[in-house]
């Protein structure tokens, strides 16, 4: 039974509610002051005396006051209650206005710059190291069968009050093309290209460049969409994309696919496979779906994440009027980013394997001083273009500390996944040389300067003393491979968990 402690608030919703029980339960464990409890049908001594007002006295505090000046005077007197903190207002002030398709983590859709940024006029660009993500895909051939699942059941559950459209539901996505580049994909990269082309190419003076790529065939057809607007298009963008070079399938191509290392894909796949259980971030939404769309019967909530999936590959396939995307909400799509999302794995598997991404890095910074010993004889390749995966660029980005933004309440607040590494993302790593012979690195994420780089004082630039003093504290690639691909003892269910982490890089 509750004190009389608690008698006075009778406005307080469901949020003073949960404030109610638990002091409730503080009262239980007798550590709060000892009052005798009310006894039922007993009115307590708070409650009589605040009835003892009669209708008189009432008009007249009213009269005397003025009825703003009562409410004010009531609000006053009433208890402050609890006020959870506003996440999603903080997370939109610091990345940026709220966007459903931002919000799909690393499902996003790649927003480009209204502006691109000139380049830095403080020295001579000398070299650029890009580093992108595919453009937007197909669902995996696992999500191509959980679509059709979902289809049967919302048909099947439908009643005579459900939309139309519910009963012609049909699956776009086919075994077949399954993971594969979408047309809209294809024009992200090529717009990119074009775009990188006129800010390196045009304005930068740079020229020479070569491309790479992972396996994968969204990623070879994301490079060769980048690269066919090189040289402004034409045949040499056309030769340049036929000359990209494809990593072979090998797990030890630690250079774009260092996250093949044995205990961090098994750490990373062992999260995602708690996270394919936890389903309490779609609870809510799959009962405003099943009421919305007047089925029969409730939607299981692994159906309603499904049903957040399929707004996620129509946005990828630029369909303009989603039945899907329509039954999404903002609070939706925040608080399945905010709970489940591959953030956190990203982040974690950051925290345990700091080291993961070296052979990139190192890859970088060894590009950078090739570039510079062979500048003099005019033998530098002054572009380097990489097309990689999720996988590839976040590593990288927590690595480094480049996925800060504003400082927000007191703190640095990371942006989502779906804000810095969303489907056709990049890192652009530029070198630059000063008047006096100095050489200093920027980075532009996802086409903006990155301002605040922690891992270099805070700067907006790195030196690559700098960098080589990040790298020098990581790892070397010995260690690495010892770590990776030594002596580590893998689960026995490690070949189904690679499976994971394969279908969706």
């Amino acid at each position: 039974m509750e004190s009389d402690w608690f008698v006075w608030d009778t406005w307080g919703g469901e949020k003073d509610y949960r404030v109610r029980q638990r002091m409730s339960s503080f009262w239980k464990k007798g550590t709060g002051p000892r009052r005798r409890a009310p006894v039922r049908g007993e009115a307590s001594g708070a409650r009589a005396r605040k009835s003892s007002l009669t209708a008189t006295h009432f008009v007249t505090i009213v009269s005397a006051l003025g009825l703003v000046s009562f409410i004010a005077l009531l609000r006053s007197l009433s208890p402050q209650r609890y006020v959870e903190p506003n996440i999603e207002s903080r997370r939109s002030s610091a990345c940026g206005p709220f966007k459903l398709e931002d919000h799909f983590g690393t499902k996003s859709i790649y927003s480009p710059p209204d502006e691109v940024a000139p380049l830095d006029p403080d020295g001579t660009l000398l070299y650029v190291y890009i580093l992108a993500r595919h453009g937007c895909r197909f669902p995996t051939k696992k999500n191509v069968h959980k679509i059709a699942e979902l289809h049967k059941a919302l048909i099947r559950t439908g009643t005579s009050h459900s939309p139309a459209w519910l009963f012609h539901l049909s699956n776009p996505y086919t075994m077949e093309l399954a993971g594969a580049l979408t047309e809209r994909g294809a024009r992200q990269m090529k717009d990119l290209g074009a775009r990188f082309w006129n800010l390196y190419g045009v304005n930068g003076g740079l020229h020479s460049a070569r491309v790479e790529s992972t396996f994968k065939e969204r990623a070879v057809e994301s490079a060769r969409s980048f690269a066919s607007n090189w040289y402004g298009g034409g045949s040499q963008g056309a030769e340049l994309a036929e000359s990209v070079f494809i990593h072979p399938r090998d797990p030890r191509d630690s250079t774009l696919r260092f996250f093949e290392c044995a205990p961090y894909n098994e750490y990373r796949a062992t999260l995602m496979i708690a996270r394919e259980k936890d389903l309490s971030p779609y609870r809510e939404l799959a009962k405003r779906v099943a009421k919305a769309l007047s089925l029969r019967n409730r939607l299981e909530p692994s159906m309603a994440r499904v049903f957040l999936h399929s707004c996620m590959y129509d946005v990828a396939r630029d369909v303009r009027n989603s039945h899907f995307c329509d039954l999404i909400g903002e609070k939706d799509a925040l608080k399945v980013e905010r709970f489940v999302e591959d953030q956190e794995s990203f982040k974690s598997a950051a925290v345990r394997f700091p080291w993961v991404a070296a052979p990139l890095l190192i890859d970088i910074i060894e590009s950078m001083k090739a570039c510079l010993s062979q500048a003099s004889q005019g033998q530098c390749t002054e572009t380097d273009i990489r097309v990689a995966h999720a996988e590839t660029l976040m590593p990288l980005i927590l690595l480094l500390g480049l996925g800060k933004t504003e400082r927000v309440e007191g703190q640095d607040e990371l942006c989502s996944t779906g804000t810095i590494c969303p489907m056709g993302a990049n890192l652009a790593i530029e070198l630059y040389r000063t008047s006096n012979g100095h050489t200093y690195v920027m980075f532009r994420l996802n086409e903006r300067y990155v301002k605040m780089i922690d891992k270099c004082g805070n700067k907006d630039f790195c030196t690559l003393e700098e960098l080589e003093s990040i790298l020098k504290h990581t790892t070397t690639i010995d260690q690495w491979e010892s770590r990776c691909h030594g002596t580590y003892n893998l689960p026995k269910d490690y070949a189904v968990r690679k499976e994971e982490i394969e279908a969706e890089a």
